[in-house]
């Protein structure tokens, strides 16, 4: 994985930091790793709203992050990637990473995502594997 994607992993790890947060952070350093690097000064470039964030990112180590991401199984591709879905970067503030398991679809294919919090209710486990079961039994 090249480093700017762990330092993205990262950014995104930080509790707080959602996609409103994270695109003028990149749209305001050159790279993740620099965003990273210069937390200190979110506040001030950035505004208030980034003040916990900023404080909180100090609790997040880039190489743990990472090493449970490769131990997860699990696949990211982001926005700036050329396998990001092109549907969903139309979307108004489409996420900067997806992760997934398996292969993305072609293209062509008919596309679903299920979509949820970090912190998913036992519910709402119970009804979105129940609904990407149905659907791959559709052939989606």
């Amino acid at each position: 994985m090249p480093e700017d994607k762990s330092y993205l992993l990262a950014l995104h790890a930080i509790p707080g930091m959602r996609s409103r947060l994270l695109t003028p952070l990149l749209q305001e350093y050159s790279c993740a790793q620099e965003a990273w690097e210069r937390a200190a000064e979110w506040p001030k470039r950035l505004g208030a709203a980034y003040q916990k964030c900023s404080e909180r990112r100090w609790e997040i180590v880039p190489d743990l992050v990472y090493e449970k991401f490769l131990a997860s199984g699990l696949q990211m591709v982001t926005l700036a990637d050329a396998l990001y879905p092109p549907a969903l970067r139309e979307i108004y503030e489409p996420p900067h990473l997806l992760f997934y398991k398996g292969e993305l679809p072609a293209p062509e294919k008919l596309h679903i995502a299920i979509i949820g919090s970090r912190h998913a209710t036992a519910y709402g486990k119970q009804v979105a594997s129940w609904l990407a079961t149905a659907l791959a039994k559709q052939g989606v």
